[in-house]
């Protein structure tokens, strides 16, 4: 509730920290990730209930669901939480997981990797994978295809047939409501990976 009205007691979210560490081994999939995204969600930093939670995420998240799964990946990365093991762990689970995933559980992905600066070509090749065939589900959809995007540009990688379709769909639902971060991103994606599309550019410049 506080993260979600954006209420940040530090007394409070430090006694809910050290709560949490004393009872973590009793946390399944879900009392892992509420507070993960709470946590992140108020850029709450605490090593020692962080380094608690990326060892437990490694054991139990395989038990878990989708939106426990991606909401502890978009939680360590928000708060740019690098730690190898944990995002190696998760990338098996997410790879594992990929065919339950919806647009916006793979683009929030993707952006968690990027954002972290994690590399992981196999993972990446696998959400390029899924978001190709659900390619259809992603029209209409700015941020999904904007953080895909920017994800593939700051991570330099080059699935063109995914950066086609990607293209395609923005340009198809360009009179949708892209905000001014989502289209800064997209013009910058494609300029950062040379990827010249002059229909979508002359889109993107008139909005």
């Amino acid at each position: 509730a506080f993260a979600t009205l954006r209420v940040s007691d530090l007394p409070l979210l430090d006694a809910i920290a050290a709560e949490s560490i004393a009872n973590m081994r009793q946390f399944g999939p879900q009392e892992l990730s509420n507070p993960a995204w709470a946590f992140a969600n108020l850029l709450y930093v605490n090593a020692p209930l962080l380094h608690a939670l990326a060892s437990k995420a490694i054991t139990t998240l395989r038990s878990g669901s989708t939106q426990n799964l991606t909401n502890t990946v978009w939680a360590f990365a928000q708060i740019k939480f690098k730690n190898n093991t944990l995002f190696n762990s998760l990338a098996k689970e997410v790879i594992a997981n990929l065919s339950a995933f919806r647009p916006r559980d793979i683009s929030s992905t993707a952006w968690s990797y990027a954002r972290c600066e994690m590399r992981d070509d196999h993972l990446l090749d696998a959400i390029a994978a899924a978001a190709l065939s659900k390619m259809n589900e992603f029209e209409g959809r700015p941020q999904e295809i904007s953080n895909l995007v920017w994800a593939e540009a700051l991570l330099d990688m080059r699935h063109c047939p995914l950066l086609d379709a990607l293209s395609s769909a923005a340009m198809r639902t360009i009179s949708a409501p892209y905000s001014t971060q989502e289209l800064t991103n997209l013009s910058w994606s494609y300029a950062s990976l040379k990827v010249c599309n002059e229909p979508l550019l002359q889109a993107l410049a008139s909005e």
